[in-house]
């Protein structure tokens, strides 16, 4: 009884109440539901996010911790089992002073050489069972008897290497206070078996913070822990009064978790980011046992969180007086057909222009339909002229620019006719100046753009004839295009510019003898010519910017004006799936297709295929 009274109560009310009660159902209800789920999934996906980036981070971390250690470690082994230095420390040190010093010196520059495997490692010392001492640096050595020293002993009884924390100062040198982190390893005389010294490696503390320093996403940070989860090194940031809460608090909290931190889990470990733990991320070094912990507060997991749902309160405020505003203006009988013209301008922003509304009525809403499809027709129409004369521009642009005689090359090819007449050089005179004549033949072609595949080989013959004289002892040549292209037509004028490129940017740019091969073949229902050269090639970066510039894509350019301009005109004349193509390789060569559509006939076929 009760639903049937609501629904003739609610029946009976005016429109306007029920678009109100319509929109609060469809508009706020969903918003609010967005808002909830939007928020849970962008702290789910938020932390998630730092998980990832933040075991990447670690592991990236450990691994350069790892290498820099595993380094330092494999040169202490080379020094502790290189012949040299166990012939040195199984014999008394010498009573002769010279002689003591040459072994001295001798040792230094041995474990100098060492050093510069790893330039950035603090210092190498050998400090011997009969009393030796040796170093790598300019640094003296301590006066005092370093084999009466827990550092020396702890080495020498050790069957493998013994990694030693941050520490002020060179166990075994005289330094100013840098902090150090150290490795050492015992001799074992590989005769006898006896240990005869240690070898002791400094690497600075600063080395691996550099590593640590960078902060992970969301403000996090790294620090390292020794074998027995004490705190070993952490930012500097994080020193001093003010944040020497937050270094106790991150203690206790890894105190209180040390049943994680011992599983020995070699992987990745991640546990907690929740609002009593802070996320945390931990990898374990296999070779000291170190685990490379990245923190990251919980208040920065959810800060973007509480953005998004700040966000969503005020969205949800602004479209409940919107819905409630329009609801209480429009009328049904509005709302529908402006609906259907609203569906129409998204296909037209969308670039539909094919559209049309319907207009069944003379009212405002049938005028604004005409108004609105007459406003279609009018943008059609001026859209394709627009396209109409820019592409006609650009072809007389194009068409222009193809009409211009290279001046420096004809100055050049004339220059060289004068001096080889000069040196009565007659066949070469007659072979250059019967070549430029084919050239320039081919190059008017009676104003058309399209000649035969026969004419463009002549052409870029000729071409080559005139440069090879001019660079004879620079490269050869070799033109091998099969007569069954011959009868196909193309763009004039296409290969000069590949093969001009060649030569001044490949072939010049070395100093042996090169190449130039020009290559034709079918290729299904186009036709594919090739210009290969052994010059000098392109980098990666340079064949990037050259096809940056070709297609026009933001980036760094290239200066290449030939070459593009045979690119532009190809994709006017046939379309954007023809043009070049560009492989290339430093040091061994370039090599360019060009692609261009098989045909028969005249320019009338070309601009049917242009469209």
């Amino acid at each position: 009884m009760l639903i049937r009274n609501l629904k003739t109560a609610f029946a009976n009310i005016s429109l306007h109440s029920k678009l109100l009660i319509y929109f609060a159902l469809i508009c706020i209800v969903p918003i609010l539901l967005i808002g909830w789920v939007s928020y849970t999934i962008s702290f789910n996906v938020t932390r998630e996010m730092a998980i990832r980036s933040s075991e990447s981070m670690v592991d990236r971390a450990n691994s350069e911790i790892d290498k820099l250690l595993l380094d330092t470690f494999t040169l202490s082994e080379m020094i502790a089992v290189d012949p040299s230095i166990q012939q040195i420390l199984r014999k008394p040190i010498d009573i002769d002073i010279a002689k003591r010093y040459s072994t001295d010196l001798m040792m230094d520059t041995r474990l100098q050489f060492i050093q510069d495997f790893r330039k950035d490692v603090f210092g190498f010392y050998v400090i011997s069972s009969n009393g030796g001492k040796y170093k790598s640096s300019y640094r003296s050595l301590k006066n005092s008897d370093l084999r009466d020293t827990d550092w020396y002993r702890r080495i020498a009884h050790a069957s493998g290497p013994v990694w030693f924390g941050p520490h002020f100062g060179s166990f075994a040198a005289e330094t100013t206070g840098q902090s150090l982190i150290s490795v050492g390893l015992s001799v074992k005389d590989r005769a006898t078996g006896e240990v005869t010294g240690v070898v002791l490696v400094d690497i600075e503390e600063k080395m691996i913070m550099d590593i640590i320093k960078s902060k992970l996403v969301k403000a996090g940070y790294m620090m390292i822990l020794d074998e027995r989860n004490d705190m070993l090194l952490y930012p500097a940031s994080l020193v001093g009064e003010s944040k020497a809460v937050g270094v106790n608090q991150i203690t206790e909290t890894i105190a209180e978790h040390k049943a994680e931190f011992n599983e020995n889990n070699l992987g990745e470990k991640t546990f907690g980011g929740n609002r009593d733990l802070p996320l945390m991320v931990y990898k374990e070094s296999s070779l000291t046992g170190w685990k490379i912990v990245g923190i990251i507060p919980f208040e920065e997991l959810t800060k973007e969180s509480k953005q998004i749902g700040y966000i969503i309160v005020v969205m949800l405020l602004i479209i409940s007086v919107i819905a409630f505003l329009s609801a209480w203006t429009v009328a049904g009988s509005v709302a529908k057909p402006l609906k259907k013209m609203m569906n129409l301008m998204k296909k037209v922003e969308a670039g539909d222009l094919s559209v049309s509304m319907n207009v069944k009525h003379n009212d405002e809403i049938g005028k604004l339909g005409n108004s609105f499809n007459v406003m279609i027709g009018e943008i059609k129409n001026l859209m394709d002229k627009v396209l109409y004369e820019q592409n006609e521009l650009r072809k007389a642009e194009l068409k222009a620019l193809q009409a211009q005689i290279n001046p420096h090359f004809l100055y050049n090819t004339l220059d060289s006719i004068i001096w080889m007449a000069r040196a009565d050089r007659r066949e070469d005179v007659v072979r250059m100046v019967s070549s430029l004549t084919k050239l320039f033949r081919i190059s008017i072609s009676r104003g058309k753009d399209i000649i035969t595949v026969r004419d463009e080989m002549e052409h870029i013959s000729s071409y080559m004839t005139i440069q090879h004289i001019r660079y004879k002892n620079k490269f050869t040549y070799e033109i091998q295009i099969p007569e069954s292209l011959f009868k196909y037509n193309t763009l004039k004028l296409i290969l000069q510019p590949l093969v001009e490129n060649a030569i001044y940017h490949g072939i010049k740019q070395k100093r042996d003898m090169g190449h130039i091969s020009i290559f034709g073949r079918e290729d299904e229902d186009c036709i594919v010519l090739q210009v290969v050269d052994t010059g000098a090639g392109m980098t990666k970066e340079q064949l990037e910017a050259l096809e940056n510039t070709l297609n026009n894509i933001q980036g760094e350019k290239v200066d290449s004006y030939g070459v593009k301009n045979v690119h532009e005109r190809i994709k006017i004349f046939f379309g954007a799936q023809y043009g070049l193509r560009f492989y290339s390789e430093y040091g061994v060569g370039t090599s360019v297709e060009v692609k261009i559509p098989k045909m028969l006939g005249g320019e009338e076929v070309v601009k049917s295929i242009a469209g």
